[in-house]
Order: structure tokens, then sequence, then C-alpha cells
């Protein structure tokens, strides 16, 4: 009896939120500090050194804290992506490296290229093996 996994639209969907959640995560992160930052840019000019070092040191704790729930969140939603990708029968082990290597080195990006180049176009009945091992 084959193992199989149903991923039909709902399941589809929501990996697709999943690979979504780091880049807003990040996103977050990013605005943050450009917003902290926005007081010391004029208008077409370069943005002091100094001033930014300062902000940056002054807003350290709460860029600190939303760097480390965006890794806390990338981490766990990479970790379903692997398991999800060492569990697939379709894919053969090369191809499963090749993607786990993509994914992890332009995380959070790669996630977003792997649900829509693979888990979009998954049939509704997957075939996968009952552990990574």
């Amino acid at each position: 009896m084959d193992n199989l996994i149903i991923m039909d639209d709902k399941a589809k969907r929501n990996y697709g939120i999943l690979a979504l959640l780091p880049n807003l995560a990040w996103g977050i992160t990013l605005v943050y500090y450009l917003i902290t930052m926005s007081p010391i840019f004029p208008p077409k000019a370069m943005p002091d050194g100094i001033a930014m070092a300062t902000v940056t040191a002054q807003h350290y704790d709460t860029l600190l804290l939303f760097g480390i729930c965006s890794a806390i969140i990338s981490a766990i939603v990479l970790i379903v992506y692997i398991v999800h990708i060492a569990r697939l029968r379709t894919l053969n082990s090369s191809v499963k490296a090749m993607w786990i290597l993509v994914i992890a080195a332009i995380m959070p990006f790669g996630l977003l290229i792997f649900w829509f180049l693979h888990i979009r176009h998954e049939s509704v009945q997957t075939p996968i093996h009952p552990d990574i091992a």
C-alpha cells in the first residue's frame, strides 16, 4: 500500500501561505529599519554614516527582536519544506538535494520558487515515503 499525501487546493494554498511567512517577517523587519532611518535621509542627499550608526544603536533591541523572530519563523518553515521534499517519491535524490540547497541558499525567496515551480503543480494524491530516513 502506497503512502499518499493529499495535496488538494487547500493544502497547496497552505504551503503557499507558509512560504510567504518568512518573506513577510523579513519585510516587516526591513520596513521598520527604514522607518527608523527616515529622519536622517534628507531629500537628494547621502545619509551621514555616524547618524545611521546612532539611530541603529538607539533601536538595536527592537531590530534584534524583529531579526530573531524572523529567523525563527524562517527556520521553522524551512524545516517543514525540507521534510516535505525529503518525503516526496516523485523526486530523485539529486533533485531533492538540489532543491534543499536552493531553498536554503536563497531563503526566504527559495520557498516561493519551490512552491511556484513544484508544489503548485503536484497531483492531488502525491506518493510519499513514510518517513524522511
